[in-house]
Parts: structure tokens; C-alpha cells; sequence
């Protein structure tokens, strides 16, 4: 297991964690449409897969950035955080488009397998802090953590005559990621047992 790196008082630029020591790993560090993505090397997305984001209110939120991005340290996954503490504050601001609201890090998972290790070290590093609910996503349990199954590249599709985000099936035809609007899986993609608890919580809150 990678060891993890301990989060200073405050991170250069004013971001919310340290990524030079990253960079000095070999990772790649890059600041695209209004996120820090920090690639390990060599690293490849496929076209989708599960993903594990966590939010976060107030005094928590770089509390829970330092354990996303240990997280994702230790399992030499690609992830992405917003930058600032004002962006975070953005996040969580009425107004903010559904497929974004709440979000404040993402870790790009893959496959199922994985997954369940994930979430289980993000909510025991993140035990006792708070954030939001994130509608597109499932949460699991009382951390600030959940999962989604999504595209990993942007990718477009046409539906009556509206340009819509889509999802690459496994035949290969392009679809509507539904999962961008509202919690929902595609039909090919089934909710790991592990995990079924959490949507039977999240019926019960509804």
C-alpha cells in the first residue's frame, strides 16, 4: 500500500490540499473546467465506470478533500477536487446545476470490485464529518461519500433534436447518461450487493 501524505496548514496557490508532492511522484496535475484532476502514471480511463464523490459543508471541506485525495493515493486511482474553498462554497449554493450540486471531489473507480474498498476507506477517513446529499448519487451511510455509475469522458448525444450528455453502451451505441440528472443506473450495470443497503437507506429517507 502507498503511504499517504499529510495535509499542511494550507496548500500552495490556495489550493485546498497539496499536490506538489504528487507531482513529484510522477503524477499529472492539471487544472481543467474548473477542477484540479491528479492522474497517477501511465494512467488510462475507460469510457465509464463507477465513481465515488464526496461533498462537504464549512470546516469540513478540506478535511474531506485530504481524504479523497489519499484515498485515491492509495489505490493509484485518477481523481479531481474543486480548487478553492470558495468553489466548494459555490457548490453547495442554491441555484447550482443539479449534475454538479454538492460535488466536491471525485475519484474515478472503474469497476465494481474496487469500488467497495473505496468507499469503505473514503467513509472511514471521513467518519464524523458532514456535507450534502449529491442527487445524482447514492450515498452510503452517514459519511459525506457516495457513488455513481457514469461516463468518464464527455461524450454527446441527440435526442429529439436536444444536445444531450451520453454514455457508451456496451454494443457500443451512445445513449443519454440519465445518471447526470437523477440517481439511476444504466440497464446493463447492476448495483454491487454490498451496496444495496444504501438504496434501501435512501428509500426509507424519501
Amino acid at each position: 500500500m502507498t503511504d499517504v501524505l499529510t495535509a499542511p496548514p494550507a496548500a500552495p496557490d490556495d489550493l485546498l490540499v497539496d499536490v506538489t508532492l504528487l507531482e513529484g511522484r510522477g503524477w499529472d496535475v492539471v487544472r481543467e473546467r474548473g477542477w484540479v484532476q491528479c492522474s497517477p502514471p501511465g494512467a488510462v480511463l475507460p469510457p465509464a465506470g463507477w465513481k465515488a464523490h464526496v461533498s462537504a459543508r464549512g470546516e469540513h471541506v478540506r478535511a474531506v478533500v485530504t481524504a479523497l485525495r489519499d484515498v485515491a493515493l492509495e489505490h493509484g486511482l485518477v481523481f479531481k477536487f474543486l480548487p478553492t474553498v470558495q468553489d466548494a462554497r459555490r457548490s453547495n449554493s442554491k441555484g447550482t446545476l443539479r449534475s454538479i450540486s454538492g460535488k466536491l471531489g471525485c475519484v474515478y473507480v472503474g469497476d465494481a470490485a474496487t469500488l467497495e474498498g473505496v468507499v469503505a476507506d473514503l467513509r472511514r477517513r471521513t467518519r464524523g464529518l458532514d456535507g450534502p446529499d449529491i442527487l445524482t448519487d447514492l450515498r452510503c451511510g452517514p459519511e459525506p461519500v457516495f457513488i455513481r455509475y457514469g461516463a468518464f469522458e464527455e461524450v454527446w448525444t441527440f435526442v429529439d433534436g436536444q444536445r444531450r450528455l451520453g454514455l457508451r453502451a456496451p454494443d457500443g451505441r451512445l445513449v443519454v447518461d440519465e445518471g447526470r440528472s437523477r440517481w439511476t443506473l444504466p440497464p446493463w450495470v447492476a448495483l454491487p450487493a454490498w451496496a444495496e443497503v444504501f438504496l434501501a437507506e435512501r428509500g426509507a429517507r424519501r
